[in-house]
């Protein structure tokens, strides 16, 4: 006998919509679910949407996890050609962290697409590719080969990289030296009592990866508040249907992209430019940076670090998208991608890593009470299944009811059926105060 067999027709409705992610009332941002928004049709425009049309037939990895290398890619061949100032200089690097199932080799051929286009546009030479990176002084060896140097390290995964970092004494400087590299100084060192090592006008960006559950002990408060995270733009898609017979694409495919990234890279080498609004987007971004601010002062301190750094994000994708069409200013229409994309990711972050710091205790407790709370009332048997999918197990799953009856949060009830079974309802109790 299975599962759909003990379920009422109602039950089996819920358990369905759970499954799918639940629809429920419609919440802000302060009560926001574990449910992402649709990647954002605007941002596959002008040489984004050719990178799409050549690419994603190639592969079985995301399509938002093959913007974001398209993204990279742009950027490591604009480099410190185009800037914005807001109030310092920004500069199109990236830093990105692909969420999804541990082990999936989709993310290297994600990343071997970024390879092949910096190769087939004759930037792989300039860009050093570190991948495997185990310590500071590799990483700026590496950027002190020439000045303006520019970098693209990658670490298959984020927990390795976190792991070297609060490893050994001698690398413990990593992740502070990569948060300072994210913002492209004028020049960084290290010193060591052997030697020391200058870099001159660094350009670094940065690509892992990881499963949302795979790093959760490495990571801590310090890590949210410390700004680290917030540096990435953290990118989630749901992986295409298999395809048994992808090819990478051919030289044609490629032309179609690689002759217009490459009248691109020139005018901006022969232009090096600081990009500033024009009229209309420096009204839009005026609206939308105040109402960004004063939404965030509604936020918990968690979420306020997890999300400081996304109108940084926008401004920095605003630029792309702006250089890639030659503008000699940052359009409106640029813009508007930019923050859609950035809302986007802000969503990512906080499903992502809103939870880090909880015991698993707090983390089963929010998990349950939002699911409670989506639909207003759910049966137990229901609720208990839910929970079971997520890893929590029946005896937990027990102590956090009790624990949200106790504490006012929930109602529980119970009518017999007209099998005669006793059926308990889960009900949620909204906070009037």
């Amino acid at each position: 006998m299975g599962l759909s067999d003990l379920l009422s027709e109602e039950q089996q409705e819920q358990l369905t919509d759970l499954a799918e992610g639940g629809t429920g009332e419609k919440r802000n941002r302060k009560d926001a679910e574990d449910q992402s928004k649709p990647f954002p049709e605007t941002a596959w425009t002008g040489l984004f949407a050719t990178w799409r049309e050549i690419v994603v037939p190639s592969t079985e990895a995301a399509p938002e996890n093959l913007w974001s290398m398209f993204l990279v890619a742009v950027g490591l061949m604009l480099g410190r050609n185009v800037w914005a100032i807001l109030p310092r200089e920004i500069y199109p690097n990236f830093f990105v962290l692909l969420t999804g199932r541990t082990g999936d080799p989709r993310k290297s051929t994600a990343l071997e697409l970024l390879k092949q286009t910096l190769k087939r546009i004759g930037e792989d030479q300039d860009v050093e590719v570190l991948t495997g990176l185990v310590s500071t002084e590799g990483l700026f060896e590496a950027l002190a080969k020439t000045e303006r140097k520019r970098a693209l390290v990658f670490s298959d995964e984020f927990r390795s990289l976190l792991c070297i970092a609060k490893g050994r004494k001698a690398t413990q400087d990593l992740l502070p030296k990569l948060n300072s590299l994210y913002s492209c100084p004028d020049f960084d060192s290290i010193n060591r009592k052997e030697r020391s090592t200058r870099i001159v006008e660094p350009f670094v960006s940065l690509v892992t990866a990881t499963a949302r559950e795979y790093v959760e002990d490495l990571l801590g408060n310090l890590d949210v508040v410390g700004g680290m995270l917030n540096r990435f733009i953290i990118v989630e898609g749901k992986t295409q249907p298999p395809k048994p017979f992808a090819k990478f694409p051919s030289p044609e495919h490629w032309g179609k992209l690689t002759g217009p990234l490459c009248k691109v890279r020139d005018y901006w080498k022969a232009n090096p430019s600081c990009l500033e609004f024009d009229s209309r987007a420096h009204d839009l971004w005026g609206e939308w940076y105040i109402a960004w601010k004063k939404e965030r002062d509604e936020l918990d301190p968690k979420r306020r670090d997890l999300t400081a750094r996304t109108s940084e994000h926008v401004l920095k994708i605003s630029l792309v998208y702006s250089a890639l069409a030659q503008e000699r200013e940052i359009s409106a229409r640029s813009l508007i991608t930019g923050i859609k994309i950035g809302e986007w990711l802000e969503g990512n972050v906080l499903r992502a890593f809103e939870d880090v710091g909880l015991d698993s205790f707090s983390k089963a407790e929010k998990l349950i009470l939002s699911k409670i709370r989506s639909k207003g009332r759910l049966f137990r048997r229901v609720l208990q299944q839910a929970a079971g999918a997520r890893g929590i197990n029946a005896r937990m799953f027990g102590d956090v009811l009790k624990t949200l009856h106790e504490n006012g949060h929930i109602k529980i009830t119970g009518d017999k059926a007209l099998s005669g079974q006793k059926t308990i309802l889960v009900e949620y109790v909204a906070d009037n105060t």
